[in-house]
């Protein structure tokens, strides 16, 4: 598994073997702007738990491919949540395959930002 974070014009990428490893990364995202890191080839049956610390609002989503296609007009995340003190979710991926967390300034007028990790478990 990879997480490749994409942030306007910057890239980077960072690697995690599975079974209990994280990746994670410090964002900021502008006004009106989004930032998304990407899960590749995430492994059918595994636990992700998700952690974000911040203290601005944020909102953030947990996608598929077909759901990052419809962006902003999303029908179906995995997960959609406002954060503003953090959260922690864990879910169990049903369908190997690449899967996005998107992080979304989409009502300040400030930078927010913030800390995520992402942390796989085996079944």
């Amino acid at each position: 598994m990879a997480l490749t974070l994409g942030q306007t014009s910057r890239a980077q990428s960072l690697l995690a073997d599975l079974d209990g490893k994280s990746v994670g990364s410090d964002l900021s995202v502008g006004p009106g702007k989004w930032a998304i890191g990407r899960l590749r080839n995430f492994p059918a049956g595994y636990e992700c738990t998700i952690r974000i610390q911040n203290t601005q609002s944020i909102l953030f989503l947990m996608l598929d491919e077909e759901q990052l296609k419809l962006f902003p007009k999303v029908s179906e995340p995995l997960l959609l949540a406002r954060v503003a003190n953090g959260l922690e979710a864990k879910m169990r991926i049903a369908q190997e395959g690449d899967y996005y967390l998107l992080f979304w300034n989409k009502e300040n007028a400030e930078t927010v930002k913030l800390r995520f990790t992402a942390t796989v478990q085996a079944p």
